[in-house]
């Protein structure tokens, strides 16, 4: 029998299925561990398959065979010269080390796919940076280490720290996954889903229009290398995604600086005269994704060409929106920021207005004009959605949805508002209802207030009743309940109210059948956590009150009076005789009394009172013991 035949008859120990995103290296490696042999390097050559990171196409048919897969789940995840998406690309593959996430390796302990991409630098899923060197011993995290969350100096990885990404190093690591972005940071069109060579072209970018922190461009148009750690990719893709802020007043100023410093060439057309960044933009990535980029372009030979923009520059005329009175649908597509099938939505139910030149011809003849597509962006500035208008106000959603009810939010029709808006949620009302409460909470920052509630806690969990709660909201809107402070952060969630009006306005004292566990919090001067485990240890009886809105924890005023005549709260005892807890712990210990405490949540240590009177007894009648011993042996 030859040896491939051998090979092939093996029965492996504990087969394999690759994970989703998981790299070819990674599963090998991980395949190998499962299986016994030690190492990825190992099983390749016990295999006879080359063991470099960037494996030659030609072997993953023979390698699929020896391990019993499909070839199709291998080709799905191994590097290759055409990738169909970016993260695959063989050329910009890492071939010592890659760059990792630690909390995805605490989630899940396997090498993903991007991690190997030169061209990242953050978790798309945590927003953080991504780590190429380990913390403990300062190499590179290898390939070759003993497990995907062990450095090979046994530092656990998981365990290491990473700072935050910035939204367009997260963008554009997603971006090189073939997913969409969350984000709107890196300017694209991409209807069509995200194109193969988002890398190569951002890259490209960087090379062209982006400069190093000297003001100098990086290098030669077409010379730049690859980055060879992340530091090094956060280094040259800064300046881009600096460059596509503000979009796209600091792309147009650069290209503008470009356009002034080149020299004057006997060439007047525009290819010849702006030379690698015109074939760049225009000749080399003709892809709609970057349509965006190659619209800011041509508005800025529009505005700055001294020449005569004929028939060889036809398509800068066509892309070129400066100065231009109509746009086509897709043209005002890019400016908008939104589909062209919204667009014509729009168009369709009458709220965009739009002139159609040829009817027969359907959408590609429709045009807006320039005060249209100001109207509409007018429009989306006057809206936010629900979730902006909660950031804004800087309030958890419950409190959110008593605001709704209670008409802080004005909403406009949707059937009246064009489809080019993120939600429907008014902004300008909203800022002045926001503007004139900070003013009062200004006005009124100097009155003598016992104690006072922010905004954001005025919830369910203060009462139960929800009439009396947007009751509550209405008047603070129109001016009865007046905000006396503010938070050091300004915010509408943090402006503080007096907790006396607010009591009076609520009757969050009692509630029918009892009082919630935050009234109890309250009473007692107690932390809600520290209540709750009270409760949950059975010492404080409470039950459920299915009457009332979420069914809320009710502890009975009787079962309160019991509670605190057999148990004081030791914080209370603590602050009444100026010490800490601790020591008061410590004292009470000495006397042979052990507070009681949750172990889960570590607040509310109680101290049964009986025993302390006890202990107390105990140490009188220890201490008259002594002294009559004394007297009686007097001379």
């Amino acid at each position: 029998m030859t040896r491939r035949n051998a090979l092939k008859a093996i029965r492996w120990l504990r087969p394999l299925t690759p994970h989703p995103d998981e790299s070819l290296a990674g599963f090998l490696g991980r395949w190998a561990r499962e299986n016994e042999f030690g190492s990825r390097t190992n099983l390749l050559n016990t295999l006879g398959i080359s063991r470099a990171i960037r494996l030659p196409a030609v072997e993953l048919p023979k390698l699929a065979s020896l391990l019993g897969l499909d070839v199709t789940a291998l080709e799905s995840m191994a590097p290759t010269t055409d990738p169909t998406r970016t993260v695959l690309r063989k050329s910009h593959t890492r071939p010592d080390t890659e760059a990792v996430c630690p909390q995805c390796l605490s989630e899940a302990s396997y090498s993903r796919q991007l991690w190997s991409h030169c061209h990242s630098t953050a978790c798309p899923e945590h927003a953080t940076r991504l780590r190429d060197h380990c913390q403990q011993c300062g190499d590179g995290i290898r390939h070759t280490r003993p497990l995907p969350h062990l450095c090979n100096c046994g530092a656990d990885l998981r365990a290491q720290t990473s700072e935050p990404a910035s939204q367009a190093e997260v963008d554009f690591s997603a971006l090189l996954m073939g997913e969409q972005p969350k984000g709107t940071s890196i300017p694209l069109f991409l209807d069509a889903g995200v194109p193969a060579e988002i890398d190569l072209y951002i890259w490209g970018l960087a090379n062209h229009f982006a400069c190093a922190s000297d003001g100098k461009p990086f290098a030669k148009a077409g010379k730049l290398p690859l980055p060879k750690s992340v530091a090094q990719a956060v280094d040259r893709l800064g300046p881009l995604f600096e460059l596509l802020e503000d979009w796209p007043h600091r792309f147009d100023a650069r290209l503008k600086q470009i356009m002034e410093a080149a020299p004057t060439a006997a060439a007047t057309g525009v290819a010849a005269k702006h030379g690698r960044w015109y074939f760049f933009l225009f000749r080399t990535y003709p892809q709609d994704a970057f349509h965006p980029v190659r619209v800011a372009a041509a508005n800025r030979i529009t505005a700055s060409h001294d020449g005569l923009l004929n028939a060889r520059t036809h398509s800068i005329q066509n892309i070129a929106t400066v100065q231009k009175r109509w746009f086509s649908v897709k043209e005002a597509s890019v400016e908008l920021r939104v589909s062209t099938e919204r667009i014509n939505e729009g168009i369709d139910r009458y709220v965009i207005s739009a002139s159609v030149h040829d009817e027969a011809m359907s959408y590609r003849q429709r045009f807006l004009s320039r005060e249209e597509i100001q109207r509409l962006k007018q429009l989306q500035f006057e809206h936010v959605n629900d979730t902006d208008a909660r950031a804004i106000l800087n309030v958890p959603k419950s409190v959110y949805n008593l605001m709704c009810e209670a008409g802080w939010i004005t909403r406009s029709d949707p059937n009246d508002t064009a489809p080019v808006v993120s939600g429907y949620v008014q902004h300008v009302p909203l800022l002045r209802l926001i503007e004139r409460l900070r003013k009062l909470a200004q006005e009124n920052k100097d009155r003598k207030i016992v104690a006072s509630i922010p905004l954001r806690e005025l919830s369910f969990r203060r009462t139960t009743n929800m009439p009396r709660l947007i009751g509550l909201f209405r008047a603070i809107a129109a001016g009865e309940l007046t905000p006396v402070d503010h938070d050091e952060h300004l915010s509408i969630g943090g402006l503080m109210f007096a907790q006396d009006e607010v009591d009076q306005r609520i009757a969050s004292w009692f509630v029918e059948r009892g009082l919630t566990l935050q009234q109890v919090s309250a009473m007692m001067g107690a932390h809600y956590d520290a209540v709750k485990s009270w409760v949950d240890m059975g010492f404080l009886p409470a039950s459920r009150e299915p009457m009332e809105q979420g069914a809320p924890w009710v502890v009975d005023v009787r079962d309160m009076v019991t509670f605190l005549q057999t148990y004081s709260p030791l914080a209370w005892q603590a602050k009444s005789c100026s010490s800490s807890t601790r020591g008061l712990t410590s004292r009470l210990e000495s006397l042979g009394v052990t507070p009681i405490a949750s172990e889960d949540v570590g607040r509310g240590q109680l101290v049964k009172l009986s025993d302390v009177f006890t202990a107390l007894k105990a140490v009188h009648q220890s201490r008259g013991s002594y002294s009559g011993q004394g007297v009686t042996n007097t001379p």
